[in-house]
């Protein structure tokens, strides 16, 4: 049996034959003198301070992974103190429960102190079929290392124990052959199959592989469901360091969740913060500026809410939303007829929006023109073949069949002719009647359209009398 590894001995540069299995065996006090002075073997990372400094204590309890569990095939009596953010009885002293990505990043960390050159080392990302011990069959993913050594390969997955699996290449037939019948050692699930229509992802990027700590912390957390705000820091922090697409899926997920919390408890100043968290890594998604436009408006912050809304429709040029949001906050800063013209222009555009409508529909009404009334009536016969029984249309037009009868009143008081009169305040009735069809009780639509129907009513009965 060969020496095991020491700073003094030539092993390192000599590559001389080695059994895999000392690769896991090689303890602290021999690694520590052989380690960067920062005690982080991974490549500098492009992450703020502290992140780096998260990381470092990662690769840190990777090495004592490798010292307190010898080689780790047989207990896993860990320290607490040596592990980062350590799930609550992830270990607790019994063989692997599930692919651990930590041992992954132990692996490499042992195999790099030992003197394996990066190059030689990749962990492999690929799918398996797993069947449970309740019967259940269904797709999981797949984590293991590849270490080239000898001029030879070798497989190393914590899940089936830590001893070195001969592998002639890496793919997914061969990965298949050696996977096929495996139990995991905790032996909660048996491995049908490896997917053998997709060749295997391989990580050989130094920063890719750091990245599947902060994967599993993120899953950790977002499965605990106690701080969101954890998860999606570990998913920004794998996204940095991996750039997969599943991480940053993952991590603005996260932050929409955190986004709709904050917003359900009045918290917009937090809220602004996490929907620019997400914008500062997809800057054109509409949604998330719709998101930003509404959470500023809502501070106040109408400009920068307008700024917001007007790149909305410069990515997407019928977004009746943005159209009706942007008018909203001129009309409440007193630019009435600037409100109206954009809105006007949106319509005239072809854009056939409900929010478009009901802000237009205001507007006009609260002008109290009769020329605006009359577009009143004409917009909501647009707006009720879109969106049909919807009691919003009926509130709008009822109160412009009863503001235009108002009108024609004045002109009747002087001709004694009140037909008109009658007809539109007939009108206004058969309107209100309509939407309290479809109007839930005690709602504010509800509310509005038995209003206008008594005003309407009681002025119907004075002109009987």
């Amino acid at each position: 049996m060969p020496e095991r590894f020491t700073p003094e001995s030539p092993q390192q540069k000599e590559r001389r034959p080695v059994q895999p299995e000392l690769i896991l065996t090689v303890p602290l006090e021999k690694i520590r003198p052989s380690m960067p002075k920062d005690l982080h073997p991974i490549t500098p990372i492009d992450l703020p301070e502290t992140r780096q400094k998260k990381t470092k204590e990662v690769i840190r309890a990777a090495y004592e992974f490798v010292r307190i569990g010898g080689t780790l095939g047989t207990s896993y009596e860990l320290s607490t103190k040596h592990v980062p953010h350590r799930p609550a009885d992830f270990f607790q002293g019994k063989p692997l429960r599930a692919d651990c990505d930590e041992m992954i990043l132990a692996i490499v960390a042992a195999a790099r102190a030992y003197g394996v050159d990066m190059k030689d080392i990749s962990v492999l990302d690929f799918d398996i079929t797993a069947k449970f011990k309740d019967g259940v069959t269904q797709m999981t993913m797949g984590h293991a290392v590849a270490i080239t050594l000898n001029e030879g390969m070798f497989l190393f997955d914590p899940a089936f124990g830590f001893k070195g699996i001969p592998l002639k290449d890496k793919t997914p037939e061969t990965l298949d052959a050696v996977y096929k019948g495996q139990k995991v050692l905790d032996g909660s699930y048996t491995i049908v199959g490896v997917d053998r229509k997709n060749t295997p992802a391989e990580l050989t990027d130094e920063k890719q592989i750091a990245s599947l700590y902060y994967h599993d912390l993120g899953v950790y957390h977002q499965i605990n469901g106690k701080n969101g705000q954890t998860a999606a820091e570990a998913f920004e922090t794998a996204y940095l360091l991996g750039k997969a697409e599943e991480d940053k899926k993952l991590m603005i997920e996260g932050l929409r969740g955190l986004f709709d919390e904050s917003t359900k408890v009045k918290d917009f100043r937090t809220a602004e913060m996490y929907v620019r968290k997400m914008l500062q890594y997809d800057d054109n998604r509409p949604e998330y500026l719709m998101r930003l436009g509404k959470t500023l408006s809502t501070l106040g912050k109408s400009d920068e809410a307008i700024d917001a809304f007007d790149k909305i429709i410069s990515i997407e040029p019928k977004n009746g939303s943005a159209y009706a949001y942007k008018s909203e906050l001129l009309r409440k800063s007193g630019q009435t007829d600037q409100a109206i013209k954009i809105l006007e222009s949106a319509v005239a555009f072809g854009i056939k929006s409900p929010d478009i409508f009901l802000e237009l529909t205001f507007l006009y009404n609260s002008s109290g023109d009769p020329q605006n009334l009359i577009k009143t009536i004409n917009i909501c016969t647009t707006w009720e073949n879109l969106v049909p029984m919807d009691p919003a249309i009926f509130v709008k037009e009822s109160y412009s069949y009863f503001k235009l009868a108002g009108h024609a009143r004045k002109k009747a008081e002087e001709s004694g002719d009140y037909g008109e009169v009658a007809r539109l305040l007939r009108l206004s009735i058969n309107s209100a009647d309509n939407g309290l069809k479809y109007a839930p009780e005690g709602s504010e639509e509800f509310i509005a359209l038995t209003s206008t129907r008594k005003s309407a009513l009681d002025a119907s009965n004075a002109i009987k009398k």
